[in-house]
């Protein structure tokens, strides 16, 4: 059994897990040939069946503790 992920990785892995590196759509082919006495193989190919998106952008700015805010603490 061998897979091809879309983006020049692949695997043997019967389940592998695959990590995409770029934005994009991607087709995976999973392909599996018998190793018995009568040799055969099959493909089943998945057009666009991964969509990886940009990373979001945090819509605030973090201000460390100490600088440009006041921090109070009460005790009673």
């Amino acid at each position: 059994m061998g897979w091809a992920f879309g983006d020049g990785g692949m695997s043997l892995m019967d389940a592998p897990a695959h990590i995409y590196e770029q934005v994009g759509t991607f087709d995976v082919t999973v392909s599996a040939t018998s190793t018995g006495n009568c040799p055969a193989s099959i493909s089943f190919n998945v057009e666009d069946a991964v969509t990886v998106y940009p990373s979001p952008e945090a819509g605030f700015h973090n201000i460390p503790a100490g600088r440009g805010i006041a921090r109070t603490c009460r005790h009673h």
